[in-house]
């Protein structure tokens, strides 16, 4: 029963925080004052993260920077200026950091826990904890298809590593760390994978591949989605209202709580977003600066927005879930 009501209560919260994502002053008054439940005894809640906010609110700020965010006539909402747009480059505050000595270069990062990740460079794929404990290694894996710097691994919902190997296969770590298993075999060599993801709440997984087209000179992207059990289930590669290739070379990939297929695709410059049945929603493309995106990491935060590394620029862009700019952290 006391299970049972407080996932009652997270519910409600849930609620109100989409009811308010429309009205982000009202949203973090409401958010500063009230107190979320601790879940002390439900495993299979992990997606869910207690917010807390350990700075004071400035209101004033706050309006002056929403103040300037227009409702156009198609519904979108678009910055007025480029002075405001570089006003909220700067309203980004530091946090931390952690210097890992045990890897070249940070490829990609999985979460187990919130102080526990499987991070990986173009040549080692490791388990490290935080508090951080340097020239100390958890776990390594070997067999690891690492040379593509891409979003070669994943973590489920169980705490599970599931990476691509050299083979081209997908492998599953057991929580225990004693036993690999192949989960999906490769069916087609022409195609490689190169990047996975596995939705935290569905236990389903997203893998996408490319090959290279001799008549073309160019690659072709694709995105496969396997259920919990491996069994294929759909595949996502060209768009359906213009029948063009929807990807070129994918490098990394998510998915939003709306269900949406998030994709950055290097070679072809852009981030491309698909609904879950594989309808283009649209692309992200081109910086405000006028630079073509050269995008690589990518992720999605409580709200659906969009946060992906653009390696040109050195730079973190924020999309809102339609794609519209919302912040750059330089």
């Amino acid at each position: 029963v006391y299970k049972r009501q407080n996932i009652a209560r997270i519910q409600r919260y849930e609620e109100r925080l989409e009811q308010f994502a429309y009205r982000p002053v009202q949203f973090l008054r409401f958010i500063k004052t009230v107190r979320l439940p601790q879940i002390l005894d439900t495993p299979r809640l992990t997606q869910h993260y207690l917010l807390t906010l350990t700075q004071k609110i400035n209101i004033k700020d706050l309006v002056k920077y929403f103040s300037a965010i227009q409702i156009t006539k198609e519904g979108k909402r678009t910055l007025k200026k480029r002075k405001h747009l570089l006003a909220l480059m700067d309203c980004t505050v530091f946090q931390k950091s952690l210097l890992l000595t045990d890897v070249n270069r940070c490829s990609h990062i999985s979460f187990v826990t919130p102080d526990r990740f499987w991070v990986s460079d173009e040549n080692i794929l490791i388990l490290k904890e935080i508090p951080w404990k340097p020239r100390v290694v958890l776990y390594s894996v070997k067999n690891v298809l690492l040379a593509n710097m891409s979003g070669v691994h994943t973590v489920n919902r169980d705490g599970e590593l599931i990476f691509i190997n050299k083979n081209c296969n997908i492998d599953k770590l057991c929580k225990d760390r004693k036993t690999i298993t192949t989960f999906i075999r490769n069916p087609n060599s022409a195609w490689t994978p190169i990047c996975i993801y596995c939705s935290p709440s569905a236990m389903d997984l997203l893998v996408a591949l490319y090959r290279y087209d001799n008549d073309t000179e160019t690659h072709i992207g694709k995105v496969m989605h396997y259920s919990n059990t491996g069994r294929h289930t759909h595949t996502i590669q060209d768009n359906n209202n213009t029948h063009q290739k929807l990807y070129e070379l994918p490098r990394f990939i998510t998915r939003n709580s709306n269900q949406d297929v998030l994709v950055s695709d290097f070679s072809g410059h852009a981030v491309v977003v698909t609904s879950f049945e594989g309808n283009h929603r649209f692309s992200y493309a081109r910086s405000p600066f006028g630079f073509r995106l050269s995008p690589q990491g990518i992720c999605t935060d409580a709200l659906s927005n969009i946060l992906v590394c653009d390696i040109f620029t050195k730079s973190v862009h924020m999309l809102s879930q339609d794609g519209e700019l919302s912040l750059i952290h330089i």
